[in-house]
């Protein structure tokens, strides 16, 4: 006699396609194979709703206020009491409006630190499970406070490295999943024939090269600055960068861009996004990772 299949709910914010939306997406088709059906439910208006539609999987249009948050962004300073007093109401909200179309699924996933909390409440109300994805280092502070509540609340939390369990401290279950690489698509060898004449312009040298969103976070500012810096026998190296705005500012790429062209001139060059990140990395002599902090870092 078949098993019906577990059906999962996946509730996201509207997202760009990054590291943990990737990696996702890799994932379905094999869970599928396995009895996991899943469903998105997030805003259809981001990148992230049509990857997902582009699977053939269902998608349920869900528009989640974005709370305040806890304190004043780029500060630990808490924010006053009406603005907390909103942010609660976000989060309360936001768990009604889960839990409204929570119905017939077999486990919640939240995909988001900002969708933890409402996640969690929500399988609470309707008595689903629920697991939390946590790939992100949670500093000290009324924010790593509210997100152990989370987890306490919630059947799981699934962190894909030590580092990130550890920001929960034993609150609740943890189960550590760290990602895995697919080795027919990454794997030594040659890149495609004319791939580092693109890369390099056209002259033979050194490629430089960093692959991620480009937010302050990631450090590509720092590989420029060391760029900049190379003795007058390296002064041919070439800087190349694959990425585009990422989840901070978008004042951060311009100002990348600017001050790298004004210290690197022809050294360096930005690809944007590529889709084929196994050629280029096969391509370069160096790929560096200037993160000031990685929770599992897959570059």
């Amino acid at each position: 006699m078949a098993h019906r299949p577990v059906r999962v709910l996946v509730v996201s914010p509207p997202s760009s396609v990054w590291g943990a939306q990737l990696f996702l997406l890799s994932q379905l088709e094999a869970l599928s194979e396995r009895g996991v059906e899943f469903t998105l439910a997030t805003a259809r208006n981001c990148e992230f709703a049509d990857e997902w539609e582009a699977t053939g999987r269902d998608l349920l249009d869900l528009e989640l206020r974005k709370p305040d948050g806890l304190t004043v962004p780029g500060t630990t300073q808490r924010r006053g009491p009406v603005s907390l007093a909103r942010t609660l109401g976000d989060v309360a909200g936001n768990a009604r409006r889960i839990a409204a179309i929570a119905d017939g699924y077999d486990l919640l996933f939240s995909f988001a630190l900002s969708t933890h909390p409402s996640v969690a409440v929500a399988g609470r109300l309707k008595r689903v499970p629920v697991a939390l994805d946590l790939v992100d280092l949670v500093r000290p502070g009324v924010g790593r406070r509210v997100l152990r509540g989370s987890a306490r609340l919630a059947t799981l939390t699934v962190a894909n490295s030590q580092a990130t369990a550890d920001t929960v401290d034993g609150a609740g279950a943890v189960e550590i999943i760290h990602p895995g690489i697919d080795l027919d698509r990454f794997h030594p060898g040659p890149p495609p024939a004319g791939l580092r004449e693109e890369l390099s312009g056209g002259v033979d040298r050194t490629l430089v090269g960093i692959v991620g969103r480009l937010d302050f976070r990631k450090g590509a500012h720092v590989l420029v600055d060391a760029m900049a810096q190379l003795p007058d026998r390296l002064a041919d190296t070439r800087l190349v960068v694959v990425g585009d705005v990422g989840t901070g500012p978008p004042e951060y790429t311009a100002e990348l861009r600017v001050n790298a062209e004004a210290a690197l001139g022809d050294r360096v060059v930005f690809l944007g996004r590529r889709n084929d990140v196994p050629d280029i990395m096969r391509a370069l002599d160096v790929l560096v990772v200037a993160s000031a902090s990685e929770p599992f870092g897959l570059t």
